[in-house]
């Protein structure tokens, strides 16, 4: 007998879900995506795109609900400056610093369907001053 799935278990694979969701997303809204998932030693950024000629960091939120409202609130301003510094090390790793560059946050609202899960993606372009 196998024990009952863990919390953190839970939300990882549904974090996941979401991120893949939210990429496949932003493909059909022509974004091309160069990294998902992208690690250093200061953390992970969710996705990076390319789009209209910019390097795009995307914080991609997945919240269990139908409402999009709650995961765009939950990047506070000390993930943002987390993110910030992650993708300026990117661009500096790349040899991208003079490549324009801009922050899109994707809002995944996860709901449990028959079979799995529906996910509906909103995006946030441009959220600098979100």
């Amino acid at each position: 007998m196998q024990p009952p799935p863990r919390a953190d278990d839970y939300r990882s694979d549904l974090g996941l879900a979401g991120e893949q969701a939210a990429a496949a997303y932003l493909i059909q809204l022509g974004y091309a995506i160069i990294e998902a998932r992208w690690r250093c030693n200061f953390g992970e950024i969710d996705l990076i795109a390319r789009e209209d000629g910019d390097i795009v960091f995307v914080e991609v939120r997945t919240r269990s609900g139908r409402t999009h409202e709650l995961a765009f609130e939950s990047v506070n301003p000390r993930k943002r400056a987390k993110l910030y510094a992650l993708a300026e090390h990117y661009r500096e790793t790349h040899g991208l610093s003079e490549q324009p560059c801009r922050f899109d946050v994707v809002a995944v609202a996860a709901r449990q369907a028959r079979v799995g899960w529906e996910f509906r993606c909103e995006v946030l372009r441009d959220a600098v001053g979100w």
